[in-house]
């Protein structure tokens, strides 16, 4: 299980690198709630999430923007058909410093063909101490 929920983020990533959120977005169960630090929020339709990405990666690309890895921390045993997964997007820059968000957890589930599916999204914003 670990190992397609990591494949499965390093998709989204590439999807990321690539522009192609509008993909990256299908992976998510809308409406989707989400908690940034201090500030709940509901994703009512794929929109809500495309635009921010599309401005977090202009900016990330602007920068030098090399590759996008998804680092995965833990997987919880599935229950119920549902499963947790907390990981940290590290993005890559020139020059080798690679600066990376705060962990992030996402609860997933399985859609009606296999394959998983984004419920929720606790993200953490900002650069991590070791990427300051």
């Amino acid at each position: 299980m670990s190992r397609s929920v990591a494949a499965f983020l390093e998709r989204q990533a590439a999807l990321f690198l690539s522009g192609d959120l509008e993909t990256y977005a299908r992976s998510f169960a809308f409406p989707a709630p989400g908690f940034l630090p201090g500030a709940p929020l509901v994703m009512r339709r794929p929109e809500d999430l495309i635009t921010p990405l599309a401005r977090l990666r202009e900016t990330a690309l602007a920068a030098g923007l090399l590759h996008v890895e998804a680092r995965v921390s833990a997987v919880e045993l599935p229950r119920n058909g549902r499963l947790r997964v907390w990981w940290r997007p590290v993005f890559h820059y020139p020059g080798g410093a690679d600066f990376g968000l705060r962990d992030t957890v996402y609860y997933l589930s399985r859609d009606r063909f296999g394959g998983l599916r984004i419920e929720l999204a606790e993200c953490g914003l900002g650069l991590t101490e070791d990427a300051a």
